[in-house]
């Protein structure tokens, strides 16, 4: 039988291992950058409570960097890639972002709420905070995105949502003076999207 902390650190070492293997092959073949979405719950520094951030989850990002130096390369660093709050909300289940939902213990009621009201803006303000006394510095980071493809989230885009972008990558670019701040947004190969 295996305890529950020994089966998290084998997960661990079995992640980090594919992502050495992944990174070598990659600059052996003149690659030089990676994109780590730390949203992802193997890197997420904030899976069980909103605003609570993981250390262990931190020294993980830090594995990955040492990892990036180690083989040449530099690494973008997407914060978020959620969508939703709930399964009512959306069917994608590798979108959702619980922990922020009142049902969870969080401060809000809709994904909508992130971005329109204080209480959701201070998670991301919160959250930059925390990678910039934790990450700031560090060259190997090439940049932070905030997002990827924001516009796939379920808002509306209306002045709210443009309007949280503005404040968020000046946010994000006062935090790391020294690193491109960027934002990303889903394809326009559809005519639907185009039209939204």
């Amino acid at each position: 039988m295996i305890a529950p902390g020994a089966a998290a650190r084998e997960g661990e070492a079995q992640g980090l291992a594919e992502m050495e293997g992944w990174m070598k092959a990659l600059s052996e073949n003149g690659g030089n950058y990676v994109r780590i979405w730390l949203s992802n719950p193997f890197w997420d520094v904030e899976p069980d409570q909103a605003g609570v951030y993981d250390e262990a989850k931190a020294r993980r990002i830090d594995k990955v960097l040492a990892l990036a130096r180690k083989y040449g390369l530099r690494v973008k660093m997407t914060i978020e890639h959620f969508r939703a709050l709930t399964p009512q909300e959306s069917s994608q289940s590798w979108a959702l972002k619980p922990v922020y939902h009142t049902s969870h213990g969080g401060p809000l009621d809709s994904v909508t709420q992130y971005i329109t009201t204080a209480a959701g803006q201070s998670l991301m303000l919160k959250k930059l905070d925390y990678y910039q006394k934790r990450f700031g510095d560090d060259p190997v980071i090439f940049g932070w995105e905030l997002w990827n493809e924001m516009n796939a989230m379920r808002v509306p885009r209306d002045s709210a949502f443009f309007g949280w972008n503005r404040k968020m990558l000046a946010e994000l670019k006062q935090r790391f003076p020294k690193n491109l701040a960027m934002q990303s947004l889903g394809s326009f190969d559809d005519v639907r999207i185009r039209e939204t």
